[in-house]
C-alpha cells in the first residue's frame, strides 16, 4: 500500500509504474507535467500540471487516482 504522500515523492525523483486490476500504469513528471497513462496504450495518455490534479481527476477503469491508491501496487 502507498500513501498519496509517498507518491508524490516518488514521482518528484522516478519514473513510475504501477499495477491495477491487471493492467500496468505509467506515471513520468517531466518539465512540471505529470505525464500518465496505461502503459503500452498511447490513446490512455494525459497529462496534468499539479500532482493534486493528477489525484483528483485521473480516471482508471472510471474511478479516480486518490480512491484506488491502496489498491495499487508499484512494479
Amino acid at each position: 500500500m502507498i500513501t498519496a504522500q509517498q507518491l508524490k515523492e516518488e514521482t518528484e525523483t522516478n519514473d513510475i509504474v504501477f499495477r491495477y486490476q491487471a493492467k500496468e500504469y505509467v506515471i513520468c513528471w517531466f518539465n512540471g507535467i505529470y505525464h500518465c497513462g496505461e502503459s503500452g496504450n498511447d490513446d490512455s495518455d494525459v497529462e496534468f500540471k499539479t500532482y493534486e490534479e493528477m489525484l483528483e481527476e485521473w480516471k482508471i477503469n472510471n474511478k479516480l487516482l486518490k480512491d484506488i491508491l491502496s489498491k495499487i501496487e508499484l512494479v
